[in-house]
């Protein structure tokens, strides 16, 4: 699945560098614009999963004006560009609920981050928004996003500020904490053992007093998750 960028932004060398770094990280650029109105007139017929605003823009409208007609029509999420960082302009920006600001100059790979985060978190709101519980959540590998069903999923661990999400054959890194995305789980089958670890009960092949078993690792049981483990062994025992 790629992403699909829409920009607005009046220079139009700043918006073909825009556009060559999106497209050199497999982001895909569907139309560029130079003015607001423009951008309006086309906003029903132009496919994106974000928008790149730039703020200061030639014509009438600005920027703000533009996000402020994509909210009241569709649930796409945009990113905020511009050179002027003063407080009203910042403040501003900021009621219309962005996704992120970035100020120029940017370096290229907060772009991409902003980009990628923002597609991410409008993706899996959606999903839980719209549907009941979908057994899936879409997860990054390189430069593209791939559904990975919650069952396929064996184990998590904390790592840092990060969460490793391990299935059989592929291991994807979150840079959210365990305890954020296991609260984006929403079935029952995933228990918390350690303060690093939340275990599929489907993926379990053991377990003793000090640890649970799954994907041939010897998993450690925290001393204040030991009672929901127990209960567990009594359950299938």
């Amino acid at each position: 699945m790629k992403i699909n960028v829409a920009i607005l932004e009046d220079n139009p060398i700043t918006a073909q560098d825009l556009k060559e770094i999106l497209e050199d990280n497999d982001i895909q650029v569907t139309k560029t614009f130079y003015t607001a109105e423009d951008a309006i007139n086309e906003l029903d017929s132009t496919p994106a999963d974000i928008w790149l605003v730039d703020i200061k823009l030639k014509g009438q409208l600005t920027g703000i004006d533009f996000a402020k007609e994509l909210t009241s029509k569709k649930q796409v999420p945009f990113v905020y560009l511009t050179a002027n960082s003063d407080k009203d302009s910042v403040e501003k920006a900021i009621s219309t609920d962005p996704a992120s600001f970035l100020t120029k100059p940017f370096d290229d790979k907060d772009l991409v981050i902003a980009i990628e985060l923002a597609f991410k978190k409008n993706l899996n709101s959606n999903t839980r928004n719209n549907t009941n519980d979908l057994p899936f959540v879409f997860l990054k590998s390189g430069n593209r996003f791939m559904k990975v069903m919650f069952d396929k999923i064996h184990y998590l661990e904390a790592d840092g500020s990060y969460c490793k999400v391990v299935t059989e054959d592929k291991e994807y890194t979150l840079s959210c904490n365990l305890n954020h995305f296991s609260s984006n789980i929403n079935n029952g089958s995933f228990l918390r053992i350690h303060k690093s670890y939340s275990v599929n009960v489907e993926s379990i092949s053991g377990l003793d007093n000090d640890y649970v078993y799954v994907l041939n690792r010897d998993l450690p049981i925290g001393r204040v998750y030991k009672n929901d483990v127990k209960s567990l062994l009594k359950k299938f025992s």
